[in-house]
C-alpha cells in the first residue's frame, strides 16, 4: 500500500501538491503553475495544499511516492525544499523520489546517495526530448515507473535486469493488469 502525489513549484516557491502542469485561466487560456504564487492558485481552486501539510498526515506503515513536476534542467530549489522535508518528518525509508525529468533524478542523486529515485517513462510523443529509458544507465534508479499503455514483456524484463523495482501508471481498470 502507498501513496502518490505530485509535487511542484508555484511562483512563490511553495511545494504544490497538483498533477496537472497547468491551471486554466478565467480567460480561457491555459498557464503554467509556476507562473502563479500560491494564493492566487488557491483562488482558482481552494483545496491545494502545500507538501508539509500532507507530510505532517502521513501514515508511517505507507510508501510514499513523490513525484517531482519540473521541466527546467537546474532543479536545485525544488530538490532541496523536498528532501529537507522529507527529512524533518522521518520519512526517508518509506519515500521513492520519481520524475520523469532526469536532471531533477541527477540532482537528487547527488545530493543524497541514500534517497531512494524512480525514473519516470512514457513512449507518449507529446513528451519532452529527455524522457527515456536510457537515462538509467546515468541515474541508477531504485525503481523504474512505466505507462501500462507502453510496456511490454521486452521493457520489464529489462527493467528486471538491471535490479529495478518495476511500477505502473495509468492503470483505470482491471482490463489493464
Amino acid at each position: 500500500d502507498g501513496i502518490e502525489l505530485d509535487v511542484q513549484l508555484s511562483q512563490d516557491y511553495k511545494l504544490v501538491v497538483l498533477h496537472d502542469l497547468h491551471t486554466y485561466k478565467l480567460n480561457g487560456k491555459y498557464d503554467l503553475i509556476r507562473n502563479y504564487n500560491f494564493n492566487e492558485l488557491k483562488k482558482l481552486n481552494h483545496q491545494i495544499p502545500i507538501l508539509e501539510d500532507i507530510l505532517k498526515i502521513i501514515p508511517l506503515n505507507k510508501e510514499l511516492h513523490i513525484e517531482i513536476k519540473s521541466n527546467q534542467i537546474n532543479n536545485d530549489m525544488i530538490i532541496t525544499k523536498i528532501y529537507n522535508l522529507i527529512s524533518k518528518y522521518e520519512l526517508e525509508a518509506q519515500t521513492i523520489l520519481s520524475s520523469f525529468n532526469p536532471f531533477v533524478l541527477s540532482g537528487l542523486k547527488q545530493f543524497s546517495n541514500s534517497i531512494r529515485v524512480g525514473l519516470l517513462w512514457t513512449l507518449c510523443p507529446d513528451e519532452p526530448w529527455f524522457i527515456t529509458h536510457y537515462s538509467c544507465y546515468k541515474i541508477n534508479p531504485y525503481s523504474f515507473h512505466a505507462s501500462i499503455e507502453y510496456m511490454n514483456q521486452e521493457m520489464a524484463e529489462w527493467a528486471k535486469k538491471y535490479n529495478m523495482k518495476l511500477y505502473y501508471y495509468t492503470i483505470n481498470n482491471t482490463q489493464s493488469l
